[in-house]
């Protein structure tokens, strides 16, 4: 049996301090070995594997990741991306000149390109809510944003769960009814909730969820998914229409010719494993670890402790002269690339630079400490 918490389980470099699984993930020995093995299948017969298997293949791969996320797997889209999901949606949203897509300042950079595409193409307006630059933990301070930002136009409002840059957990539902009593349909982007928190698709009762599998599921780059409410599957659209569009809703959607799915083959795998490690207690000792390495971080940094993240996932804000704009940014992560052999998320977050650190069951304390240390250096 794999062990998780067994540095040499995982296909990472070890020379390198990787402080970075939310952008994307990583993945264990095991199902790396399941994804050469359906690489290896594929290859062996690419015409017969995908004109006449790859269907009842994502069939199994549909049914396991609903029963992971307690969803309708009549309703589940497998996709590579949380922003072809998002895209995906935008292309079956009726959208019309003046009418609004409602975003805010913490949505995914790619999230945010897709609606200002779609806008641009369509005549209607994209909206930010602007959120304050205090505590960026205060997911309640986002969702009130949201609704502020409500109009009689709002078509469609795109709202996290876990937001990317600021690592602030959300609690959709109430925000989901606010939409909804509106006129107003709702995309939740869960990119970041899978495996990190207990999923419970069908619960919030958005129109649209979209979230991945290989950030905290340990799945393989490119396996994500779309969970569409049954009004909406009739209608959806595919971003990329393919030769296989008249399928209709999920298979016509899921088709992308000679993209490699081995990724999404893989990921009943990756679940599996999830499972089998006690997934509670991975999260519970990931989230724990990520506080210790923020309080060494913020120490270090002579900064007021933030508080505790219940999530694995945590943003720190760092002093100005380190990063005042995105190349600076830029930079900076490249230097401590460089100098420390580490990788960690340095990014702008509501006009201020930022450093998100992340836990998974390949890290240890001393992997903080020694981020802490460098930048002490540094500052």
């Amino acid at each position: 049996m794999t062990d998780l918490f067994d540095r040499e389980a995982w296909a990472l470099a070890p020379d390198v301090l990787h402080l970075n699984h939310g952008s994307f993930g990583a993945v264990p020995h095991v199902v790396r070995s399941a994804q050469n093995r359906w690489r290896d299948a594929i290859d062996a017969n690419p015409t017969g594997f995908l004109s006449r298997r790859l269907v009842a293949e994502l069939d199994v791969v549909r049914n396991a990741a609903a029963a992971f996320l307690q969803a309708d797997p009549n309703g589940l889209v497998l996709l590579p991306n949380v922003t072809w999901a998002t895209a995906t949606v935008l292309a079956s949203v009726s959208l019309e000149q003046d009418d609004e897509v409602l975003i805010s300042d913490d949505t995914y950079r790619g999230v945010h390109a897709a609606a200002m595409d779609a806008c641009a193409r369509t005549g209607a307006r994209l909206i930010q809510a602007r959120l304050p630059a205090g505590d960026f933990s205060d997911g309640d301070a986002v969702t009130r944003a949201i609704e502020r930002a409500l109009t009689p136009r709002t078509k469609l409002a795109i709202i996290d769960h876990i937001t990317s840059p600021t690592a602030a957990l959300i609690d959709p539902t109430a925000t989901v009814e606010r939409c909804h009593a509106n006129g107003t349909a709702v995309l939740i982007d869960g990119a970041h909730a899978p495996g990190m928190l207990a999923v419970d698709v069908g619960s919030y009762g958005a129109d649209f969820y979209a979230g991945t599998f290989h950030k905290w599921c340990c799945a393989p780059l490119g396996s994500a998914f779309l969970a569409v409410a049954p009004e909406w599957r009739p209608t959806m659209r595919s971003a990329v229409p393919g030769s296989e569009s008249e399928q209709g809703f999920p298979n016509g959607l899921e088709w992308w010719g000679t993209t490699d799915y081995s990724g999404l083959l893989a990921t009943p795998t990756a679940l599996d494993l999830l499972r089998s490690a006690g997934v509670d207690r991975l999260r519970e000792r990931n989230t724990t670890l990520v506080n210790a390495g923020a309080a060494m971080v913020s120490q270090a940094l002579e900064q007021e402790p933030i508080a505790d993240s219940p999530i694995s996932m945590v943003t720190l804000e760092l002093p100005s002269p380190m990063s005042t704009d995105a190349i600076g940014c830029r930079a900076l992560r490249g230097r401590i690339a460089t100098e420390l052999a580490a990788e960690v998320l340095i990014t702008m977050a509501r006009g201020r630079t930022v450093l998100r650190l992340s836990a998974q069951a390949y890290n240890r304390e001393d992997d903080y400490r020694q981020l802490a240390t460098y930048l002490a250096a540094l500052r």
